[in-house]
């Protein structure tokens, strides 16, 4: 039997898998391990007081109640549970395309106010930021090229546009 065990292990290692591995890939609640722990001294408390006792036996039907509710027997709940499940992959075509018919429409709008404000801001601030840059930019342009001639002036008056495009946009709301 422990033999199993090892050719197991021998198993993990030519995937280079070690426990530790296996163990961090499961998440476990801090709760789950207080139960397990809880229900772990209550059997060694019962066998150890009771041999032929079995709590199990006890617990069982009010566990069954709490996690069932008034659906009954474990048969039924997965039954239930299918059932939901078929119904809900078998409506799914039909709600996506009542979805993307009001969204072809203009019915349904995506977005939330906040960041429909947040956009705005955004896209206002990369206005400005593009008009400060061709400003500042085509200004140095027509200071350092001596080659441009007749178009340095042009430059300086076309970068003083965008420094007014800038400034309207900066005292612009919207």
């Amino acid at each position: 039997e422990n033999l199993g065990k090892l050719e197991h292990l021998i198993e993990f290692k030519k995937f280079n898998l070690s426990f530790g591995d296996l163990l961090k890939s499961f998440n476990v609640p801090r709760d789950w391990a207080l139960l397990e722990r809880s229900l772990l001294l209550l059997m060694g408390l019962t066998q150890h007081l009771a041999p032929q006792y079995n709590p199990l036996e006890t617990i069982l039907p009010y566990a069954q109640n709490f996690a069932l509710g008034s659906q009954g027997t474990v048969g039924d709940f997965l039954v239930e549970t299918l059932k939901e499940a078929i119904l809900s992959y078998v409506k799914l075509p039909a709600e996506l395309q009542k979805t993307l018919k009001s969204l072809k429409k203009g019915e349904l709008k995506l977005g939330h106010p906040q960041a429909i404000e947040e956009q705005r801001l955004l896209r206002k601030a990369i206005n400005q930021l593009s008009y400060v840059l061709l400003a500042l930019g085509l200004w140095y342009m027509s200071e350092n090229t001596s080659s441009l001639g007749a178009w340095q002036e042009s430059l300086r008056y076309v970068s003083i546009g965008f420094g007014l495009l800038f400034i309207i946009n900066f005292f612009r709301k919207g």
